[in-house]
């Protein structure tokens, strides 16, 4: 199971995304406007990031986090 992202504010139009999983650590920072979104890595720890490259998992992570944010954005719109 998958321990859920922390999503914080971190100034106008952007949010920092952060998830524990045992002893690893990913933060990504979530840029928006009433248009669109982006997520793009930060930081993590235990994941081996070097030259571009990370651990498999983190992109397994970011984008259960991107299909969690399209559902509540699909879920607001029929509101």
């Amino acid at each position: 199971a998958v321990t859920a992202w922390e999503i914080v504010p971190s100034g106008p139009g952007e949010m920092v995304g952060t998830l524990h999983i045992r002893s690893h650590m990913a933060q990504v920072a979530i840029k928006y406007t009433n248009k669109n979104y982006q997520i793009t890595y930060k930081s993590s720890s235990n994941l081996n990031y070097k030259d571009g490259e990370i651990h498999p998992n983190y992109n397994k992570w970011v984008m259960t986090l991107d299909n969690n944010i399209r559902r509540e954005l699909a879920s607001l719109s029929k509101k």
